[in-house]
């Protein structure tokens, strides 16, 4: 990490004296579960695929910073510096867009970080409580949460010098779409809008605990719209998918096609004991076969976590 000269301002987080004291915090990040690569979205907004953030990408995701002898318990208003974003050069390098430094005492870091980046006006910084950041989700935002809370500290002169490593956990669950022309339905229809009617749509994020809460209505609808074949088994593929609120199973779900408006519901469920259906990180596809004036659904939980599957009859 090269030494900068003083750019003038007395803040310890970005400029702090003498000249030719300071080490830069890198920062340095993967994925602890992963979606599939079919279903990958840009970011800031969408779901992430494999360990690693993508290149050449701003807003990759943004951290809080607390200086001290441990972690912060209750004074939470004097963080080191706050909402800080991380990008990625072409070479997959990431670095906070504002360069930011260790403290020159050598007090430890504890750092706290989540994805995707929060509009303005969604972040809070804390005060006698914890750090928080809101969304209004519409399906799309793949929201995830990483914290090192080891605590870090400028190292002296010939030692090597150790960074904040983050590995983020999504926090939602996955839900993925096939549609399938059955016995009795007609060729040549396109679905327009496919939607999960049964939803919470206002999250907020501890950035603290990394706990992740909704509230709100639970009739709320996310979805998607487009033009959608409804192919043979054979020949069906993913059109598409939602990300919503984690550890409900129960999913109400609406598709428009052929102008016709077609409702059904699916119960997520695991074979696997050691998996949660609808858990956080948990990628479902639900394959909806539709069959005369019939949706038949079906739902595998597979990839961010694989496990069994699940199947119903719904008329």
């Amino acid at each position: 990490m090269a030494a900068l000269a003083s750019c003038g301002k007395e803040d310890p987080a970005t400029d702090p004296a003498p000249e030719g004291t300071r080490t830069a915090i890198v920062p340095a990040a993967g994925l602890n579960m992963s979606a599939t690569p079919s279903v990958r979205a840009a970011l800031p907004s969408g779901p992430v695929s494999g360990t690693t953030f993508p290149k050449s990408t701003e807003d990759l995701f943004a951290v809080t910073a607390y200086k001290g002898t441990a972690a912060p318990t209750g004074d939470y208003a004097t963080a080191y510096f706050d909402n800080e974003a991380v990008d990625s050069d072409a070479d997959g390098k990431l670095s906070f867009r504002n360069a930011r430094y260790y403290p020159a005492d050598a007090e430890k870091l504890y750092f706290y970080a989540y994805s995707p980046v929060s509009a303005a006006g969604g972040y809070t910084a804390g005060s006698s409580t914890e750090p928080t950041v809101a969304w209004t989700i519409d399906g799309q935002q793949d929201i995830m949460w990483a914290k090192e809370e080891s605590g870090i500290g400028k190292v002296g002169a010939g030692e090597t010098q150790r960074q904040p490593k983050f590995t983020f956990n999504h926090l939602l669950k996955q839900v993925r779409f096939k549609l399938i022309r059955g016995a009795g339905f007609g060729d040549n229809v396109n679905a327009t809008s496919v939607k999960i009617t049964n939803c919470r749509t206002a999250a907020s994020l501890n950035l603290k605990t990394g706990v992740l809460t909704f509230s709100g209505d639970s009739d709320q609808a996310i979805g998607f719209s487009g033009s959608y074949a409804i192919h043979t088994a054979q020949s069906a593929s993913e059109i598409g998918s939602l990300l919503c609120q984690a550890g409900e199973t129960a999913l109400d779900i609406e598709i428009v096609a052929g102008g016709i408006t077609y409702r059904t519901s699916v119960d997520l469920k695991s074979s696997d004991p050691d998996v949660t259906a609808g858990g956080a990180g948990v990628s479902h596809l639900v394959t909806l076969t539709f069959i005369g004036t019939q949706i038949v659904p079906s739902a595998t939980i597979t990839d961010w976590i694989d496990a069994g599957e699940t199947s119903g009859t719904i008329q």
